[in-house]
C-alpha cells in the first residue's frame, strides 16, 4: 500500500495539510506505529517519475508492508483494520454544492 512520509515532505518544505490538490483529494494520517503494532511495516521507497510525476511526492513515498513477503489476506486484514483505527483526517476533499 502506498503511503507518503509526513517526515519527508516536511524536509522537502511541504505541509501534510496541502501536499494534494483539495479539489480531487482529501488526506488522512495514521502514525507508522499502527502497522507495525500489527507485524506490519513502513519503508521510504522513492517512487519513480512515471508512478509519481511531483519530485517532492515522489521523495516522500513509502510503503506498507505485511510481515510476510506472501500474499496473505489476514495479514493484510489486520494491518487494514489497524491503519482504520489510527486514521485521522487532514484535509476533506473539497465537494462543490450543486445549486
Amino acid at each position: 500500500m502506498s503511503v507518503h512520509l509526513t517526515s519527508l515532505l516536511e524536509n522537502q518544505g511541504r505541509e501534510p495539510s496541502n501536499a494534494y490538490d483539495p479539489e480531487w483529494y482529501g488526506t488522512v494520517a495514521f502514525l507508522a506505529s499502527a502497522p507495525r503494532s500489527v507485524g506490519g511495516g513502513v519503508l521510504a521507497i522513492t517512487a519513480p517519475p512515471e508512478q509519481e510525476p511531483d519530485a517532492i511526492l515522489a521523495a516522500a513515498h513509502g510503503e506498507v508492508r505485511p510481515p510476510t513477503h506472501a500474499i496473505s489476506k489476514p495479514e493484510w486484514s489486520l494491518i487494514r483494520d489497524e491503519i482504520i483505527r489510527a486514521t485521522r483526517w487532514v484535509t476533506v476533499l473539497r465537494v462543490p454544492l450543486l445549486g
